[in-house]
Formats: C-alpha cells, sequence, structure tokens
C-alpha cells in the first residue's frame, strides 16, 4: 500500500514539473508529456489529415455553362505524415492520469493567467489529448467540456473562474467511470452535431460531448473506443467538395426542376444503381439551371451532353409565348418597330394588322386561361429613329399581373401543331403593364430578344436654356441683327469667346424667312448675345425658359392669355325683337415655344423649333368687333451639337405712332391751325431674335448636376457679375 501511494505521489509531481514549461507558452505547448511514465501501449495518435481545396474562383468560373476540372480525390489510407501545428491553435493540451485540480490549474493558472477558485468536492484524475493544437480562444469551451465529464461546472464571477461540483455530482452519479481517458477533436469541414451522431454509431461505448461554441468534440472512453474515434474522425473530417467537379449549365427551352428530376432517374433510377450517389443534380430555379456535381469528369460531360438533349419542348419549333418587361421605353412603341421589322408584311398593311385573329389558318386557339383584350394605341412616326413609317395599331394583350419576372414564358400549349410554329412572329404590346408579349419559337424569341437588348436603352435628356429677345432697330442695327452680326458690330468674332457660324453644315435654314447662326467656343451661351447687343440699344427679353424634355418628345411652353373672338354672328328674324347669337373661339395668345429634340450617336442635337410671339391690338380695319391678333412665328430645324447656341432671328416689325398736340379749339381751325398745334408721327422698328442652347444629359448623375445648377443661378440671381460683363439693360415682362 506504500508503494502504492508513494507513486501516486511520484506521478502528481511528475505532472507538476512538466506543467513549469507552459508559463512561456510556447509555440505548441505540451502538457505533462515528457517526464510522464511510461504508459501502457496504446496506437499512435494519427496525424491530422491534409486535403487539396480547389479555390471557389476554380470551382465556380463566371461563365456559363462552366465546368470545374475534378481535383485530387481524397482517400482515407495511408496516413500522410506528421504536419507542423497550423495557425488556428498553438497550445497542445496532454495530460496522462492527471489529477483534475492540476489540469484546472494548468489551463486557469499557467495559460490563461485567471484567477480561480476550485470546490474541494472537485477531485478525480483524467486523461486528455488534442489531437490537434487549440487556439487559446477554444482552451475554456474544452475545460468547461472536460469537467463536465467528471461532474463538475465552470462559471465565472467578474474576474474569478469558479469550479464547482455540478448537479450529476451533487446527486452522487458518476459521469464517467474511472480509468477513462479524454481527447479534444477540433473539427475542420463538418459540423460538431453530425460527427457526433456519427462517432455514436461507430464507438458506441465512448461518451462524445459537443464544445460548445467551438466546432470541436470532447471524446471519453478506453483506449481502443478512442482508437475507433479518432479514425472515425480522419475518414468523416474531409471537404466533401475536394475532388469534385461542378457543370452548370442554363435551361432555355424547359423547366430546370424538370431537368433535374429526369437526370436523377436517368442516371440512378429510383436512387440505386451503380452511379447512384456519383453524381448529383441540382436545380437553380433562379437562374433556371441545372448543376451537375461529380468526382468523375467523365461523368460531367455525360451530364452535358443529356442536359443539351432534354433542354427542348416537345417539337423543335413550338410556338411559345414570352412577356418581356420594359427597363427604359415604352412598350408600345417599341411593339410597332419590332413588328416592322420582324413582320414587314404586316406593317405594311394597318388593316390587316389590325384585324388580324389571335390565331390564323392551322392554328387553334390559345388556352382559355389566357383571355385577350385588344387596345388600339395612337400611331407614331418612325419610332426609335428606324424610318419604318407610321406602322399600324397596336393589338394589347393583358398579362397575367402575378408575373414578375422580367422575362416570362407564359404556356406551352400541348395541342399546338406543328405547323404552329411556321406562323409568324406575333409581338403585341401591353401598356398597363408596360410590358412586350411575343408569341415565337424559342429560336425566332431569340433574335427578338437580341433586338430588344439593343433597343431597350435608358433616354437621354435634354436641357435647353432659351431665350426670346426682342430687340429695337436704330443707329448701328437699323439694318437688322444679321447685317451687324455678318459685320462684326458686336465684337463676337474668331478671336472672341465665341465663333458665329452660318454654313449650311452648321444650321439647316428655317421654313420662315428670317436667318440662323450658330454659336460655339467656351461661352456660347444666350447670355453673350443679349449682353453684347444691350451695349448698342435696348433689349427686352420676352422670355427665357429652361426646359428639360426626353429625347425625341416635345417640350411645349407657353406664357399669355385666351382672348375670345366672334368668329360667326346669327340674328333671328320672327320677332320684332330679334335675338343675336355669336359663336366665339378662344385664341392663346402671349409666347408660345416649342421643340422636339432627336440626339444621335455622336452628340449632334436635331432640333425642331416652333416659336410664336402674338398680341392684342385693337381693330381699326373693320368694324368687327372682335380684337386684331398680331403674331410673329418661326418655324425651323436645325442642327447643333450639345452646349452650342443656335440664334435663330429675322422677324421685323414696323410700327408706326401719330400724335397731336397744340392750343385747343384753335388747333382745329382749317389752315390757320397748324400754326397753333404740331402733329408727331414716329416709327419704330423692333426684330425678335430667338437664342436656344441645348445641352445633352446622357445619364441620371449629369441631370442632377444640371439641377444644382439651376439652384445656383437662383441663389446668385441679384448683383452677380458673371466673366466681367456688365448686367444687360434690358426689360422683362
Amino acid at each position: 500500500m506504500l508503494t502504492r501511494g508513494t507513486a501516486i505521489a511520484g506521478l502528481l509531481w511528475l505532472a507538476g514539473c512538466g506543467l513549469e514549461p507552459l508559463h512561456g507558452v510556447p509555440q505548441s505547448a505540451q502538457l505533462g508529456a515528457a517526464n510522464q511514465p511510461a504508459a501502457p501501449a496504446r496506437p499512435p495518435t494519427p496525424p491530422p489529415l491534409q486535403v487539396e481545396r480547389p479555390r471557389l474562383e476554380e470551382m465556380y468560373p463566371a461563365r456559363a455553362p462552366m465546368v470545374t476540372p475534378v481535383a485530387r480525390r481524397v482517400s482515407p489510407a495511408p496516413a500522410t505524415p506528421a504536419a507542423p501545428p497550423s495557425a488556428e491553435g498553438d497550445v497542445t493540451l496532454n495530460f496522462e492520469q492527471a489529477e483534475i485540480r492540476d489540469v484546472v490549474r494548468a489551463v486557469l493558472g499557467d495559460l490563461l493567467k485567471a484567477n480561480y477558485v476550485i470546490d474541494p468536492a472537485v477531485t478525480g484524475t483524467v486523461t486528455l489529448r488534442t489531437q490537434r493544437p487549440l487556439a487559446r480562444e477554444a482552451l475554456l469551451p474544452t475545460l468547461e467540456a472536460l469537467l463536465a465529464t467528471r461532474g463538475a461546472q465552470l462559471s465565472r464571477s467578474g474576474d474569478l473562474y469558479r469550479i464547482t461540483p455540478g448537479a450529476a455530482a451533487a446527486a452522487g452519479t458518476p459521469v464517467v467511470a474511472a480509468g477513462q481517458a479524454y481527447q479534444v477533436v477540433p473539427l475542420s469541414y463538418v459540423g460538431a452535431g453530425e460527427m457526433r451522431k456519427a462517432l455514436e454509431a461507430a464507438a458506441p461505448r465512448a461518451r462524445v460531448i459537443e464544445v460548445e461554441g467551438r466546432n470541436a468534440l470532447l471524446v471519453a472512453g478506453a483506449t481502443d473506443d478512442l482508437a475507433q474515434a479518432r479514425e472515425a474522425v480522419r475518414i468523416l473530417d474531409v471537404d466533401q467538395m475536394a475532388g469534385q467537379g461542378v457543370l452548370l449549365v442554363g435551361i432555355e427551352n424547359a423547366d430546370a426542376a424538370t431537368v433535374a428530376a429526369e437526370l436523377e432517374n436517368l442516371f440512378a433510377p429510383g436512387g440505386k444503381g451503380a452511379l447512384a450517389g456519383l453524381v448529383r443534380f441540382i436545380a437553380i430555379p433562379r437562374l433556371n439551371a441545372v448543376m451537375a456535381v461529380s468526382s468523375q469528369q467523365r461523368y460531367l460531360e455525360e451530364a452535358r451532353s443529356w442536359i443539351a438533349r432534354l433542354d427542348r419542348t416537345r417539337h423543335a419549333d413550338e410556338r411559345q409565348f414570352f412577356v418581356y418587361h420594359m427597363q427604359h421605353g415604352k412598350a408600345a412603341d417599341l411593339a410597332r418597330t419590332l413588328r416592322g421589322l420582324f413582320s414587314p408584311d404586316a406593317a405594311a398593311s394597318p388593316d390587316a394588322a389590325a384585324s388580324a385573329p389571335a390565331t390564323g389558318a392551322g392554328q387553334p386557339p390559345p388556352p382559355a386561361a389566357a383571355p385577350r383584350a385588344a387596345v388600339t394605341a395612337e400611331p407614331q412616326a418612325q419610332p426609335y429613329g428606324l424610318g419604318m413609317g407610321v406602322p399600324p395599331p397596336v393589338t394589347v394583350v393583358r398579362a397575367d399581373a402575378g408575373n414578375q419576372g422580367r422575362l416570362t414564358l407564359l404556356s406551352r400549349p400541348a395541342d399546338l401543331s406543328a405547323d404552329a410554329g411556321n406562323g409568324p412572329i406575333r409581338i403585341s404590346a401591353d401598356p398597363v403593364n408596360n410590358a412586350l408579349l411575343v408569341s415565337a419559337t424559342p429560336r425566332d424569341y431569340a433574335r427578338v430578344h437580341d433586338a430588344i437588348q439593343q433597343l431597350d436603352l435608358m433616354p437621354m435628356q435634354v436641357l435647353f436654356e432659351a431665350s426670346i429677345v426682342e430687340v429695337t432697330l436704330r443707329d448701328q442695327l437699323r439694318y437688322g441683327v444679321q447685317y451687324l452680326l455678318q459685320n462684326g458690330g458686336l465684337g463676337i468674332t474668331d478671336n472672341g469667346r465665341v465663333i458665329l457660324s452660318a454654313t449650311p453644315s452648321r444650321a439647316i435654314q428655317p421654313l420662315l424667312p428670317g436667318f440662323a447662326f450658330t454659336l460655339t467656343g467656351g461661352g456660347a451661351e444666350p447670355r453673350v448675345v443679349i449682353d453684347a447687343l444691350s451695349e448698342v440699344t435696348d433689349v427686352k427679353v420676352v422670355s427665357s425658359p429652361r426646359l428639360l424634355v426626353l429625347d425625341n418628345q416635345v417640350a411645349r411652353l407657353q406664357v399669355g392669355d385666351v382672348v375670345p373672338i366672334v368668329t360667326q354672328t346669327a340674328a333671328s328674324t320672327l320677332t320684332n325683337n330679334p335675338l343675336i347669337v355669336n359663336s366665339v373661339q378662344y385664341r392663346d395668345t402671349g409666347v408660345t415655344l416649342e421643340i422636339t429634340p432627336r440626339v444621335t450617336a455622336s452628340g449632334l442635337v436635331t432640333l425642331e423649333i416652333g416659336q410664336e410671339v402674338s398680341d392684342v391690338q385693337r381693330t381699326t380695319t373693320s368694324n368687327i368687333d372682335s380684337p386684331t391678333i398680331r403674331q410673329r412665328r418661326l418655324l425651323s430645324t436645325v442642327a447643333v451639337q450639345s452646349g452650342e447656341t443656335i440664334l435663330l432671328g429675322g422677324l421685323i416689325r414696323e410700327e408706326n405712332t401719330g400724335a397731336n398736340s397744340g392750343i385747343p379749339v384753335l388747333r382745329e381751325i382749317p389752315v390757320l391751325g397748324a400754326l397753333f398745334g404740331q402733329t408727331d408721327n414716329r416709327a419704330q422698328r423692333t426684330e425678335l431674335i430667338v437664342l436656344v442652347n441645348p445641352r445633352v444629359l446622357r445619364n441620371s448623375q449629369e441631370a442632377r448636376d444640371a439641377t444644382q445648377d439651376t439652384l445656383r443661378r437662383f441663389q446668385h440671381l441679384v448683383g452677380v457679375q458673371r466673366d466681367g460683363l456688365k448686367q444687360p439693360r434690358t426689360t422683362t415682362n
């Protein structure tokens, strides 16, 4: 008995000596290993399994279809040579029949430098080995799991750790039989819960505990049980994707889930057969694609071949119905363009296209679940600049409101005959959902879809800065603004800030009499000309609007009054007091500006400009009790680069006024009246000019910048000197 006590004391002393090197915390801390007495022979601890892991970018390249090369297959035998501790941990625990108090002191006191209190009731010996080095963060969960096997628990109160007996120890029930060893098994690829289930079946006599907060297991049991558990972990804890190839193929004509199910039955009918488990097929509904995973490259190639065979309908040319939700454009406009492109006969015959039935000869009607509601849209000339002329009205088919995808396959009628695919491509527009409905074969729809992608683009916007100015013609301007500009009277020359050009390539002459100039350069703004004109004459700014309009759309600005004009008078002759009935028509007066821009890819802006300035005058040429509307109208089509200013003018008006003054009564005496009065006759000539500066906004950021620029102009409108020019002597309405 003395000999046994002496031996136990020696073991405890040796275990304590083995803990001394831990104070420095070396790269791999060995606890109680060097000076332990010889233990019974046991199987050596197998080294960690090194598994080759393919890179994600190699497994999933950004292209479709795609195949990942098969990596090296992982085999459980033979064991690879021992590897140095990984970067995941630097502490190795190795206790052989050590007192549990010594284990607590080594972990909490020596390694973690923590304060702790241990209950005297916590006793016993443990054997603990770690299969791989542990990180310091894993020491506490490991110690907690180890204490649980001895019926103890670890708790924390501030900076003090308490080790007290647990519920099982208080009840007197041993958790683990004496003489058993413990081993911490970190896991790399498999979850601790799934591995625990596998170990309970592989080593039923061992006790397996999950380490809370860490993907690791604490295995307790006899030496043989621990060896079985280690072997099971070595075989099962491997990268499931190592050695696997991945094939991803998009499905164009069928449903991905259906194709995946058919492939499963083809390679492993009923989940059985020689290929069961060697090839897995996964349907991806979001991409409408099928993914195949296998460790054999030839199986992936075979799967690719079968996917191509199954990705088709009953008939290769079967007509289907597709829905394309517009992203930027207008469905009705694009439908006209596509019909003119893919159905020229229907586009050339408006009546036939408008009255064309939903089905033709040999084509059965569509299913009753997809009713059609015909709507006729107003035709517009030459949509999207393709020059197709005025196409026929569009027959609209209402789509299902539940279809939220951008491209939706509506149905595949099983009763369509093979001849149905030989009909023309049918394209309709749904203005409610702003979507296109296409009835065509998949091959034909691919062509239609390519055209849609090229035409459904974000429209550009054009910001107009226009100025409508009335100039008084006198002195240097007595011959008009055109004469002054051509002779350099304003100081705006090639050597100045702007360049004037009147060549046909720069501006198209207006439809009505007048002139046109283009202002280019860094200072090509309407205010430059206004400031220059104000130096030599009186300038009246009639209107100065800023308009923002979409490309190929009409911008209209109107400021003025609506004036009633009597157009017809009728009197009754049936009574002594005839009833007079007047027909009145209302006319718009004031300033009207209408501009339609068309932007080319090179940045050239073609403008259709309509400008009218009208005012009301008293009628002096007849006895009609209606006002006379005096108007000046300019219609022009010009081409100008973005940022340049076009100047249109030449509308000159001459107004004669006369006034008599003198001594009343005496000035009305014939012959002698001229001695007592005078007559003042004046003639005033004015010219109306229009300056338009278009600027193309190609994206939303440029539109926001233009808005901020307008706000800054309003904030600094009063008292601002720009570019060293004086504020013009102008008057506004």
